[in-house]
């Protein structure tokens, strides 16, 4: 708890309390603030520019965008349509959140302080670094794709590695299948053992030792070499590390997480913690586009039928 102190020194943006704050500007937390609005509600969307959605070259999930969208420009629309909502962005970061004595939740930002009612937590998730010698060539290339929001649909056809640890697995394996024309396990962690496991993993042929370093060709294809001196070739990229939700928030407010590290939700997307709400990557799995939109609408929902 707040000492009163605190609260009464503050220096409250917007002067009031919002019926919901909504912390992360990517889809889900643009969402939710726009459903909140359109619900009669106040919120104050805040926006530290952290969204993974802002770096996918064409999401191909998006109800209406037949031929995919970029996630910067999806992004813009969504904020376009907050806008004409009479919604607001404060672009800044949060940096502690309290609960007040009156159950009421003081967020403190960078420049300024927010009161809150609910708060929805859309903070997401970030993708672990890979440490690959030429990794950063290829992504600059727009030929890795991280799995936190990889699209099937963008694989088909190509030849795909999968960049991983053995020890984490490969979710979504047989959706790999499926849809590339080729799709390789790539060890990249000494750790795991070269022997430990089989030629094939996670129902993918597995390239024989570890990998040392990848380089572009003048084709555009990649070409990965290993610690055994073969070169493979592909036409993709795939990180599968999984992504690490961004719950530094939530540990904040004692708000239970799973297994994974992510935060445990209910159906209506309620943390542990009373007029908490999550939604999108750091609420489970990361989830395509459309289906942390959704999440966040579910979420928004229940904050608009608790007054």
């Amino acid at each position: 708890m707040i000492e009163a102190i605190d609260l009464l020194s503050a220096s409250v943006i917007g002067g009031d309390t919002f019926d919901g704050v909504v912390i992360g500007g990517g889809p889900a937390g643009l969402a939710a603030a726009i459903h909140l609005r359109r619900h009669g509600r106040s919120v104050r969307l805040v926006d530290s520019g952290a969204s993974q959605a802002q770096r996918i070259g064409r999401a191909l999930n998006v109800a209406g965008y037949p031929d995919g969208v970029v996630g910067g420009h999806l992004l813009e629309r969504m904020r376009r349509h907050l806008r004409a909502a009479d919604g607001h962005v404060t672009y800044d970061s949060v940096e502690d959140i309290r609960r007040c004595p009156d159950g009421r939740l003081l967020l403190r930002l960078r420049h300024g302080t927010l009161l809150a009612r609910n708060i929805i937590l859309c903070t997401g998730a970030t993708d672990p670094p890979i440490n690959l010698p030429g990794i950063d060539d290829v992504a600059s290339a727009g030929l890795l794709r991280t799995w936190s929001w990889q699209e099937v649909g963008d694989l088909f056809g190509k030849r795909v590695g999968v960049l991983g640890c053995s020890r984490l697995g490969v979710p979504g394996a047989a959706d790999l299948r499926r849809a590339c024309a080729e799709a390789r396990f790539i060890e990249i962690d000494c750790a795991a053992g070269k022997a430990e496991y089989s030629s094939c993993h996670a129902g993918l042929e597995r390239v024989p030792g570890v990998a040392s370093h990848v380089a572009l060709a003048r084709n555009s294809t990649i070409l990965v070499t290993c610690d055994d001196g073969r070169t493979h070739e592909f036409d993709l990229l795939l990180a599968a590390f999984g992504a690490r939700p961004r719950t530094y928030l939530a540990n904040q407010l004692a708000v239970r997480l799973d297994v994974h590290g992510a935060i445990t939700v209910g159906p209506t997307g309620l943390t542990s913690a009373d007029n908490v709400y999550a939604a999108g990557d750091v609420a489970g799995a990361p989830c395509q586009i459309d289906v942390a939109i959704g999440r966040a609408a579910v979420a928004a929902a229940a904050v608009h039928d608790s007054f």
